[in-house]
C-alpha cells in the first residue's frame, strides 16, 4: 500500500510540475475559471474552504465531497450578458467499500456568432463553447478531508477544438467544535489531449487557499480566499520600475459573507478585486466585482439566486436548485 501511495503521489507531483511549466491564467478553457453556482458567485468566485450547506462545493475543492452530502443533487444555471449561458449538474453518492464519490457535468456556451472572411464579408455563423465532465473521490482522515477530481474538458470554436485531461487535488480542515474550516486546492494540473493548432494550449493551473469561519453567537459566516498563488501577477506593471501597491496585492483575494437570518433564509454578498480591475471601466467601475445573493429553503428544496456585477454592459444571473434524494420515497 505504501509503495502504491508513493507512486501515486509522485505521479501527481510530476503532473503539477508539468502543468505549472505551461500554465497561464485565462486563455482557453474559460469554464475552469468561471463561478459555477449561485453560492460560488456570491462568495467572490474562489471558494476552497466554504463547504457549509453546499453539496456542490466539491467543484471548488474535491475534499468537500463529504459523506454528509450523500445523495445530494444540484442543478445550476447562469445567464450572462451577450447571450452567454452556463450550466452545471452535480450529484454525490457513497459506496459501501469505497466511500464518498461525486460526479458533475458542465457547459459554457458562447452563443452563435457571425463569421467573416479575410475581406470582412459575412460568411455564415458559428458557435463556441466549453464542455466538462468530472468524477471526484473523497477520503476522511481525522479532522481533515482529502479529495481528488479527474476532469475531461473539451473546447470548440467553429471547426477548431481542443481537449485536456485535468485534475484537482484538495485538502480541507474542519474544526471539530467550532464552525471553522480551511482549504487548500491545486487546480487544473494535467495534460493536453488535443490542441487548436500546432501550439499547445496553456493550462490554467492554480493554487487556491482559503478559510471560512462563523463567530460564536453571531449569525454571520465569513470567507476569505486567495488564488493564482504560484504565478507572477500578469496585471502588475510590465515595466520593472513600477512598484507593486497594496491594491495590486489585494487582487489575489476575494471575500464573501453569509447572513444567516433564519435556518431557511440566508443572504450572501461577496467581492472580487480581480473582476473589478479586469472588467470594470477605468472611469466608471460601478458595482463591478460585487455580488449579492440569497437562499431560501422550501420544503425539500434549496433555491439560491445571485446577481454578480461584472461590466457596465451587464452582469450575470445565477440560479441554483438543489435537494437530497434521501428526502424522497421512491417506490420499487
Amino acid at each position: 500500500m505504501n509503495t502504491r501511495f508513493t507512486l501515486f503521489f509522485s505521479g501527481l507531483l510530476l503532473l503539477v510540475q508539468y502543468s505549472y511549466g505551461q500554465s497561464l491564467k485565462g486563455g482557453a478553457y474559460a469554464l475552469l475559471n468561471a463561478p459555477y453556482s449561485a453560492k460560488s458567485a456570491a462568495m467572490g468566485t474562489v471558494m476552497p474552504s466554504n463547504y457549509f450547506d453546499d453539496g456542490a462545493a466539491f467543484v471548488s475543492n474535491p475534499a468537500a465531497a463529504l459523506p454528509s452530502f450523500d445523495q445530494h443533487l444540484g442543478i445550476h444555471y447562469t445567464s450572462r450578458f451577450a447571450g452567454i449561458q452556463q450550466g452545471l449538474v452535480t450529484y454525490q453518492f457513497s459506496m459501501p467499500k469505497t466511500g464518498s464519490w461525486a460526479v458533475s457535468a458542465q457547459y459554457l456556451h458562447f452563443g452563435t456568432m457571425q463569421g467573416y472572411d479575410p475581406s470582412g464579408n459575412p460568411e455564415g455563423t458559428f458557435t463556441a463553447g466549453d464542455y466538462l465532465i468530472a468524477i471526484t473521490k473523497q477520503h476522511q482522515v481525522g479532522n481533515f478531508s482529502v479529495g481528488l477530481s479527474a476532469k475531461f474538458i473539451n473546447s470548440k470554436i467553429e471547426s477548431y477544438a481542443a481537449s485536456a485531461m485535468l485534475f484537482d487535488a484538495g485538502i480541507l480542515f474542519i474544526h471539530p467544535e467550532h464552525e471553522f474550516s480551511a482549504g487548500l486546492v491545486l487546480k487544473n494540473f494535467g495534460f493536453n489531449l488535443r490542441n487548436f493548432d500546432t501550439e499547445p494550449v496553456n493550462l490554467p493551473f492554480d493554487v487556491q487557499l482559503g478559510a471560512t469561519f462563523k463567530p460564536d453567537h453571531m449569525p454571520v459566516r465569513f470567507s476569505v480566499a486567495a488564488s493564482y498563488l504560484p504565478h507572477d501577477a500578469p496585471y502588475l506593471g510590465q515595466n520593472e520600475q513600477e512598484n507593486t501597491t497594496l491594491k495590486d496585492a489585494f487582487r489575489y483575494f476575494n471575500i464573501g459573507t453569509e447572513f444567516l437570518i433564519h435556518k431557511n433564509v440566508h443572504l450572501m454578498a461577496g467581492y472580487n478585486q480581480d473582476i473589478r480591475a479586469s472588467l470594470g471601466l477605468q472611469d466608471k467601475k460601478g458595482l463591478s466585482g460585487f455580488a449579492f445573493g440569497g437562499r431560501i429553503l422550501v420544503k425539500k428544496w434549496t433555491i439560491d439566486y445571485t446577481y454578480a456585477a461584472y461590466h457596465a454592459a451587464g452582469g450575470a444571473h445565477f440560479v441554483s436548485l438543489s435537494t437530497n434524494l434521501s428526502h424522497f420515497k421512491f417506490r420499487n
